[in-house]
């Protein structure tokens, strides 16, 4: 009896939004066992929420601006910051309280329009990230959280920026454009030569890194130099950077000295990335 595990779905029904789908109650078997198939552990809206660094589409900042009043979980208001951005694939299978990155950034959903999404974007938000610095007419990346068992084509991005950088060169070499960021030294200690690295949202791969002068470098291909921002984006600019989440976890245990809190998040870093890979793995695969 072949020892892999399938999933297969007890309604044929599918629909097709973008990269996700409803494909009604999902039921785990083995491959040739004539028993009723459990009832599947892992449920869409249990699994980890993770976006991939792959950039769907630029949106359009709307408006960025200081409302007086926004309602607080008591009734009462304050002051709040909120952004609306145009998008057309964000949209198609967003709800109120969808996730939704922008320049890699986790935000989620408060209003919608056929054209618009809104967003409150906290005081936090806006001291690690560029985000406080969009106007109007400003493009953005946009990148809709993974549904549960889509492929990753780039890597495990959480939309938690570590903080920005700036550009500080770029040059032409054949059809591909290197690019340069500062980044400070707390960033870069957990950036590697090719490695991940999530800037403004967009998975690519390190190509050099230079701690002394600090500094890291990445190649963008003539196909990604337009689907995003980074190309737009001239020496001084800043962008958002996200260190990959294993290489976060190693870290915390080599400061923690491989044991508590360090070892905890090394753990954790870890299982997320096999976990996910697994539980992605076994709703793929097909009953035979």
């Amino acid at each position: 009896m072949d020892d892999k595990l399938a999933c297969v779905c007890s309604s044929e029904s599918q629909v097709k939004k973008g990269r996700y789908e409803h494909m009604g109650e999902k039921l785990f078997a083995w491959p040739g066992s004539k028993r009723r198939a459990a009832p599947s552990p892992i449920r869409p809206h249990l699994a980890p929420m993770v976006f991939s660094g792959i950039v769907e589409e630029m949106g359009e900042v709307v408006s960025y601006a200081k409302l007086p009043s926004v309602t607080m979980w008591d009734g009462s208001t304050q002051a709040g910051w909120v952004l609306v951005v145009t998008m057309r694939v964000g949209l198609g299978d967003a709800y109120i309280g969808a996730s939704i990155a922008i320049n890699g950034v986790c935000l989620t959903v408060t209003e919608m329009t056929e054209s618009t999404a809104t967003f409150g974007i906290a005081p936090e938000t806006i001291r690690r990230t560029n985000l406080g610095s969009l106007t109007a007419g400003a493009a953005v990346n946009v990148e809709r959280s993974l549904a549960t068992g889509a492929r990753n084509s780039g890597h495990y991005v959480q939309g938690h920026v570590d903080g920005t950088g700036a550009i500080a060169h770029r040059h032409v070499e054949g059809d591909s454009l290197w690019i340069r960021v500062a980044a400070p030294p707390e960033i870069l200690d957990g950036i590697v030569e090719k490695g991940y690295i999530a800037v403004d949202g967009t998975s690519l791969t390190v190509c050099e890194v230079n701690r002394s002068e600090g500094w890291f470098s990445f190649m963008l291909i003539a196909h990604t130099q337009q689907c995003i921002i980074v190309p737009k984006k001239a020496v001084g600019d800043k962008v958002n950077l996200e260190v990959d989440i294993v290489t976060k976890a190693q870290r915390a245990a080599m400061e923690g000295g491989g044991g508590g809190g360090g070892g905890i998040m090394l753990g954790l870093g870890i299982g997320l990335g096999i976990g996910l890979a697994a539980a992605f793995v076994a709703l793929r695969i097909k009953q035979q």
